[in-house]
């Protein structure tokens, strides 16, 4: 809500300054995995590549960009792939979601990791948490997770349920495809 009015220099890409980014249900690449007991998720790692660039090829001037997500083995692997390529306009920091507390950035991109068929749901559980996530974003929000693992969960998962339903109602949901480029080698 604190960023709904607020102006993102992407007006004719983006009219909302909140997004939900779906990742698809058929895909292993979209299945989270673990690193001892760190859980992480190659495709969105993918994802949030293709949507750093994808911002830095449609903004004109220069954004601060928050990358978050609540394990260490997610932000290890987000790191790794963001220092292969080069951003004209972004300058970015990635950290776990409770190093980020109390700090903010023009963008955030969030990503969710959890989605598997035990249904553990893990830090996403705890809306006090993702309070502190949604609130990191001064323009533009968006959120990288499947929504169907919520929609299975939403007893549990209620205020992620309840934000899916209010951005679909929006047209902010996108399906991560949309967002696709192909990585070059710099």
């Amino acid at each position: 809500d604190n960023i709904r009015e607020r102006s993102h220099g992407l007006e004719s890409e983006l009219e909302q300054s909140f997004y939900w980014i779906d990742t698809p249900d058929d895909m292993e690449i979209y299945q989270e995995d673990k690193e001892v007991s760190s859980p992480y998720n190659i495709g969105e790692v993918e994802g949030t590549i293709n949507l750093l660039m994808w911002l830095d090829e449609n903004l004109n001037e220069e954004k601060t960009v928050g990358v978050i997500a609540p394990y260490k083995a997610q932000t290890k692997r987000l790191e790794k792939e963001i220092n292969t390529v080069e951003f004209k306009h972004l300058e970015i920091e990635v950290n776990t979601i409770d190093a980020f507390q109390g700090r903010e950035k023009q963008i955030i991109i969030m990503n969710l990791v959890r989605n598997n068929q035990r249904k553990e749901l893990g830090f996403i559980v705890h809306d006090s948490r993702l309070n502190v996530a949604f609130s990191r974003a001064q323009e533009l929000m968006f959120v990288i997770g499947n929504t169907n693992f919520i929609y299975q969960n939403k007893g549990k998962l209620s205020k992620l349920y309840d934000t899916i339903v209010h951005l679909r109602g929006n047209a902010a949901v996108k399906r991560i495809e949309e967002f696709a480029r192909v990585r070059q080698d710099v």
